[in-house]
């Protein structure tokens, strides 16, 4: 008998013994967009939900709508905050908080949020909870009761892109712009600093950082990094340092040392204790030749970084000397879009995966835990089995046979 759905996500219910039974979500996750460390595990967010990996032993937990409360799988940024608190901003589904026992999400329907569409959440030291809403190019606040958003129009934040945002631990938000330099915001008052009134490098950042101590490190594309104390601009390049690359991707602070990622031809890493510099690449370690794209350090003081061309990434583990790969997927799945599902006589499960886009899709089959994926070059949206040996597939501006 034909089965026809329309779903986000394939869920495949199955029994494990006579006596329980349970779900389990299958989703594309091969898609990584964040890293946040917790402990001795490492959260990654994806297109198909969040996963953790265990630092030590590589072991991989799913969470998605099968065992979470979360209202969609697809998890933008992460942040865990010091009472251990973890924030997820979902795709057009506002904000999650996860204490670790309880989900609680907020969205437009059950608060004051002033969008849906959420990004970079930072929780500070006195429990407030600030974010950059999209739609409007705003800083939000949540203190737990009351929603506060700040913009052009209420303050003088620059009315242009807002990128990205670290809080030091006064409680001053650090925000970075697309073109209009660094600002310090505290809600009572407001300091752009350009490359008109201070020593900074460029009005374009590329990453952000801040010590312990309070020192604010900013990176820029192509002319290497600052520290900012406050009063001082110290500024590191080829030039004047023994910085490997200008073209600074990512900034990380691991007890008071200063860890970043580059990207020039292909992508490494440096070290940077205040006096030396030490670089990691493909030529003198294991790393891969290709682009970094998010860094993270966990407890044992791994450097975890996702590498290669997005949407399709890799998730590797260096320690300095060896890397290891970590495959965080739960199925072969290339999108979430699933159209349609039908069983053929043997009762395997065959899976219309229409993929991203109209581009490439692929017929899959599942039995027995086993998959078998095949690739088209186009969106796949429905499935119809003429026979055992032969199934009709609907795609983009065709009809395929396989």
């Amino acid at each position: 008998m034909k089965t026809t759905l329309t779903l986000l996500l394939v869920t495949i219910y199955y029994s494990v013994s006579s006596q329980s039974s349970n779900w389990f979500n299958y989703t594309c996750s091969n898609k990584i967009y964040d890293l946040s460390a917790k402990g001795d595990k490492l959260w990654v967010s994806t297109i198909g939900g969040c996963a953790t990996v265990d630092q030590s032993t590589g072991d991989v937990k799913h969470y998605n709508r099968a065992n979470t409360g979360l209202p969609d799988i697809f998890v933008g940024s992460m942040y865990v905050a010091e009472n251990e608190n973890m924030w997820f901003d979902i795709h057009t589904r506002g904000i999650t908080k996860f204490d670790g026992v309880n989900w609680l999400s907020y969205n437009q329907l059950n608060s004051n949020i002033s969008s849906d569409n959420i990004a970079n959440i930072r929780e500070d030291a006195f429990g407030n909870v600030w974010m950059l809403c999209i739609n409007t190019n705003s800083i939000v606040k949540f203190d737990g009761i009351n929603w506060f958003t700040y913009n052009s129009t209420n303050t003088s934040l620059p009315s242009e892109y807002i990128r990205f945002f670290e809080i030091d631990n006064s409680g001053k938000l650090w925000i970075i712009t697309g073109y209009s330099g660094l600002v310090q915001f505290d809600e009572s008052s407001l300091i752009v600093y350009n490359t008109t009134n201070s020593q900074i490098p460029s009005n374009s950042i590329s990453a952000l950082a801040i010590d312990d101590i309070g020192n604010v490190w900013l990176g820029f594309n192509g002319l290497g990094i600052s520290k900012f104390d406050g009063v001082n601009w110290n500024v590191y390049n080829m030039t004047n340092s023994q910085i490997p690359s200008d073209s600074i991707g990512t900034i990380v602070i691991e007890n008071s040392i200063v860890w970043g990622t580059y990207n020039e031809q292909f992508g490494g890493i440096f070290r940077f204790d205040g006096i030396n510099w030490t670089d990691f690449n493909s030529n003198n370690s294991a790393l891969p030749a290709e682009d970094f794209l998010q860094f993270e350090i966990t407890s044992n003081g791994d450097k975890w970084l996702v590498v290669g061309d997005w949407p399709t990434n890799k998730l590797i583990q260096f320690d300095g000397l060896n890397v290891e790969n970590h495959d965080i997927t739960n199925s072969p799945l290339i999108g979430n879009i699933i159209l349609d599902i039908d069983f053929d006589s043997d009762g395997k499960l065959w899976i219309a995966d229409y993929g991203q886009n109209s581009n490439g899709g692929q017929l899959v089959a599942y039995q027995n835990h086993n998959w078998e994926n095949y690739h088209q070059q186009t969106s796949v949206s429905w499935l119809q089995h003429q026979n055992d040996s032969v199934i009709w597939l609907g795609m983009y501006n065709r009809i395929g046979r396989c």
